[in-house]
């Protein structure tokens, strides 16, 4: 049994291993990527004031991962949709 368990973590680590550092490269592009789309979101909508979109813009800037992660979730409430 202990020598499935070593088996079974070596799998596991050298998986971890390789895993790592794919996502250390990859997720920071990607986490920029998403900031500067909100960013830019943020400035081409038109929402239901002046005062929330500088709400969102400050929030994304200043608190970025989860300034990001509000405007994309909660954020569509506050936008005016044009039809």
């Amino acid at each position: 049994m202990a020598v499935n368990l070593f088996i079974t973590l070596g799998i596991f680590g050298s998986l971890f291993s390789v895993l790592v550092p794919v996502l250390i490269i990859l997720i920071p592009p990607l986490w920029i990527l998403l900031f500067i789309a909100a960013l830019v979101d943020i400035r081409n909508n038109q929402f239901k004031s002046e005062e929330i979109k500088i709400m969102f813009i400050l929030l994304v800037i200043l608190a970025p991962i989860v300034g990001v992660i509000f405007y994309y979730t909660i954020g569509k409430k506050f936008k005016i949709i044009e039809e």
